[in-house]
């Protein structure tokens, strides 16, 4: 048998509908921030996923 499943939450990522809703902007203003220089996204394909601990950090300037 395989490793067991890890579901995405597991992982402390945000999907791009989560960031927007968190931030109270609408999902093209959000796939617009990921396209910002050093914001934490990782693409996989056509799927935007952020890390929660990177983009703490970011936001707050702790380098």
């Amino acid at each position: 048998m395989g490793p067991p499943y890890k579901s995405p939450n597991s992982f402390n990522t945000n999907s791009l509908n989560e960031l927007a809703k968190q931030l109270g902007i609408s999902i093209p203003k959000a796939y617009e921030l990921t396209k910002t220089p050093g914001f934490p996204a990782i693409r996989i394909g056509s799927r935007i996923i952020i890390p929660i601990d990177e983009y703490k950090k970011m936001v707050s300037g702790v380098k």
